[in-house]
């Protein structure tokens, strides 16, 4: 099972991105988003960012910055070592905004989306490839 819905989430970055490495030496950011709510309790969300141009700008987050960012949500399945069936949700960004900027003129980094499990993005940066 592999479905795939979007996102759109406005928040503080909370704490500095981390960089990890998947299991096939892929390399990806991720970081956390504080999602403020109506009654001030906060929602923090968990991102990750794939592909050279986007985790070149994940890296320029900062804590306490404000970000939009879009994405998409997948969702898997698969049979971990125990041939044991398990479920997961990851939250993918596709485009990083300076909320300070208006999106037309902030940071953008804009993911081509593909077919298939693993299938890796392929990216458009604008705003010629710095970070915030």
């Amino acid at each position: 099972m592999n479905t795939t819905n979007t996102f759109e989430l406005s928040g503080m970055v909370q704490g500095n991105p981390q960089t990890n490495q998947t299991s096939s030496g892929t390399v990806f950011i991720k970081f956390y988003l504080n999602v403020p709510k109506a009654d001030n309790n906060p929602v923090y969300y968990e991102l990750a960012c794939f592909g050279d141009e986007v985790v070149k700008v994940a890296q320029g987050l900062k804590d306490g910055q404000e970000v939009l960012v879009k994405g998409r949500i997948s969702s898997n399945s698969y049979t971990d070592r125990n041939n044991n069936r398990r479920l997961s949700t990851s939250l993918m960004v596709n485009a990083i905004y300076n909320v300070a900027s208006a999106p037309t003129q902030g940071y953008q980094a804009q993911v081509q989306p593909q077919q298939g499990y693993n299938a890796q993005p392929q990216i458009q940066l604008t705003k010629d490839d710095l970070p915030f």
